[in-house]
């Protein structure tokens, strides 16, 4: 068996071999483990309070909690021997790392647009560890074109979805001025760092790691932890909004087998949200 990268890895490999369950093997009928739907749904309300305590207290405050799931989710890891409840666990160590990453690095003197850029380099050596450690196949994350009509349309929805946002939250732009070279490197930097990065996490690496233990559920789960993580612009519609696009994302990944479509709608989502609907408004275009 190949070693793991990491030191928490490094003990699951040498407690032994686990099966490798491939996405043919996981069963439209799977049965539910209490160990495993307990274990998420703590998971999800403890990363739903570090966000609560990053927003309501104090931001240093939600890294601790962070940090306290993070390496809760690792020594759990380690201890099991479910391998259904491993895999969930692994996979769920992404989410509290988003925020840790976003919390701590210092970014104080670099514009904002630039955060995502900094921000997705670790996160996606991260996504990729992950990956690795689960054995999950370039399918099983989704890395192929698919229908390619269906992701055409998934893909430009993503305007439909960036104005909707944008009329919920109304934030300031990332850019100075409507212009086209000014917006094109902070575009391609919200096409990969936040349409790429974060579906492969969420809809590659974490549905597919919750396929076989929490079966069809898992994409309503997923979304769940998705929206959790949007807590921080204070709007329990937009909440409610991220949730009703992940529940669409993941379905469209279950169904297409890729992850092009709703990358590229994810991208172009935040690029409307930031880049170009602020000005629209400002133009009376919207």
């Amino acid at each position: 068996m190949e070693e793991r990268p990491g030191l928490a890895w490094r003990y699951v490999a040498e407690a032994g071999p686990r099966p490798v369950i491939s996405r043919q093997q996981q069963q439209p009928g799977v049965r539910f483990s209490p160990a495993v739907l307990l274990t998420a749904a703590i998971a999800l309300g403890a990363i739903a309070f570090g966000e609560a305590v990053t927003e309501a207290v104090d931001p240093r405050a939600g890294i601790g909690v962070h940090a306290v799931v993070l390496t809760a989710l690792m020594v759990q890891a380690c201890l099991v021997r479910d391998e259904r409840l491993f895999r969930l666990l692994v996979a769920l160590c992404l989410a509290p790392l988003i925020r840790i990453l976003s919390l701590s690095m210092p970014l104080g003197q670099i514009s904002v647009v630039y955060w995502y850029a900094i921000i997705a380099v670790p996160l996606l050596a991260g996504a990729l560890a992950v990956a690795r450690t689960l054995n999950l196949s370039r399918s099983e994350l989704g890395l192929s074109i698919g229908h390619l009509r269906v992701q055409v349309v998934v893909g430009l929805a993503g305007f439909l979805f960036g104005i909707t946002e944008y009329l919920i939250l109304r934030p300031a732009p990332l850019i100075e001025s409507p212009s086209l070279w000014e917006a094109l490197l902070p575009g391609l930097i919200l096409l990969v760092g936040t349409g790429f990065v974060e579906e492969l996490i969420f809809r590659g690496i974490l549905q597919a790691a919750t396929r076989a233990s929490l079966g069809r559920w898992n994409i309503v789960y997923v979304s769940a932890l998705f929206a959790v993580l949007h807590l921080g612009y204070h709007s329990a519609l937009d909440v409610a909004f991220v949730f009703a696009v992940g529940l669409l994302f993941g379905v469209v990944v279950r169904w297409t087998g890729s992850l092009v479509g709703v990358t590229i709608s994810h991208g172009i989502t935040n690029i409307t949200l930031f880049l170009v609907a602020p000005f629209l408004v400002g133009a009376n275009l919207l």
